[in-house]
């Protein structure tokens, strides 16, 4: 499907949310459990894998332009929700190491990070540098470093 379409379709849908509800609800999220497609890609995003595909970038990909909607949801709240606050939703267990090892800390470490990414690129309006660094290992960065609200 193609992504442009499916962005300016949920900025409709919440345009229509936000027009109806905004006198009767204050706090709002635009996805619920927004991390949930690295998790159970097809339950938490409807993604289907192709043969050959590369899965991760095509979670990241996805999140990528999940993240750019929100971004958008949030703008059309402010705009049109005065006083109304929005914010994210992360569908997150805790972590523990297997062992005091620093090599099982880390791990956790990188397993906590890699929920927090959403929270904060919704929260700080960019990627984390860890982020970009990583993309840049796997060679799946875009050309820009901008935030991702901007525009």
């Amino acid at each position: 499907m193609d992504r442009h379409f499916t962005t300016e379709t949920y900025m409709k849908y919440c345009t229509a949310i936000f027009t109806r509800y905004k006198n009767l609800v204050k706090y709002w999220i635009t996805f619920n459990e927004i991390n949930m497609l690295l998790h159970m890609s097809f339950m938490g995003a409807g993604i289907f894998f192709k043969e050959g595909e590369d899965r991760q970038t095509v979670l990241y990909n996805a999140a990528h332009h999940e993240l750019l909607a929100s971004a958008k949801a949030v703008k059309l709240a402010h705009e049109m929700i005065p006083g109304g606050k929005i914010g994210c939703m992360l569908a997150a267990g805790q972590f523990y190491p297997y062992s005091p090892n620093p090599e099982d800390i880390w791990d956790v470490f990188q397993k906590d990070r890699e929920n927090y990414f959403f929270i904060d690129v919704q929260a700080r309006g960019s990627y984390p540098v860890w982020a970009w660094k990583r993309m840049e290992e796997a060679g799946r960065r875009g050309k820009s470093r901008r935030a991702c609200y901007q525009g």
